[in-house]
């Protein structure tokens, strides 16, 4: 195992589509990245991510981990594998990953979009299910592409990125629900992003059928299953 720059190089393995999101944490200033034969991860203070099937790899990385941590963005099997031998699992979110197949987007949205304004980041806030913070909203609405429908000049529907690039926080007001807004902020989302030389990514809550069904019409595609999972250590 050796710890590795961030190259020219390496961009191009860390950036297929099973791999977007650590690709993304990789761009942390604080964080670090390993490699091992075809075996990547990468380290952020508490949270780490994998990418491969080397487990002796994982374990050498886990070794590094401070007694609380996260897996994030990682093959649901090699989660699994973590928590079964490194600890106890605090809590654990199962996604199916899907990725912009690169066909042509055909919708056209019927609402006018426009960039989603920080000074709204406890609205996003509120409507995510874990309430994200200021910390990791309003960096991302100020440096990233987002999307959002005004009516009255207030959002009642919007779209943005996470921290690592991945399409999130899609959220619309029940009572604006039903007249095809979601789909077009996301259009409009996607289009920024590959406007930008980036692949759409999103990572789906397992059993979210209406996310699921809603990414097919903007030439989303499933890949795998990948999971976040909070593990504090144990003597095993």
């Amino acid at each position: 195992m050796k710890k590795v720059k961030l190259d020219n190089n390496l961009e191009k393995q860390f950036k297929c589509d099973t791999t977007l999101n650590l690709f993304g944490m990789a761009q942390s200033p604080t964080a670090s990245v390993f490699v091992e034969g075809d075996n990547m991860a990468v380290v952020d203070g508490d949270q780490c991510g994998f990418y491969g099937s080397n487990t002796q790899f994982v374990d050498s990385i886990i070794e590094m981990m401070p007694e609380s941590f996260e897996v994030c963005a990682t093959a649901t099997s090699l989660v699994e594998y973590i928590a079964e031998k490194h600890g106890h699992v605090d809590w654990k979110t199962d996604c199916g990953l899907f990725v912009y197949n690169g066909k042509p987007i055909e919708h056209q949205p019927t609402y006018h979009t426009q960039e989603m304004s920080a000074d709204y980041w406890q609205m996003v806030s509120e409507g995510t299910p874990y309430k994200a913070s200021r910390d990791e909203i309003v960096p991302n609405l100020q440096n990233k592409p987002s999307s959002a429908i005004y009516v009255d000049g207030r959002p009642v529907c919007w779209a943005m990125l996470h921290t690592t690039g991945s399409l999130g926080m899609l959220y619309t007001l029940p009572e604006f629900r039903r007249r095809g807004m979601a789909l077009d902020v996301s259009v409009d989302l996607c289009r920024k992003v590959i406007a930008q030389g980036n692949k759409p990514f999103a990572y789906i809550v397992k059993g979210n059928t209406a996310s699921e069904q809603l990414s097919q019409k903007y030439n989303m595609e499933y890949v795998g299953d990948y999971s976040w999972v909070g593990i504090t250590k144990e003597n095993k």
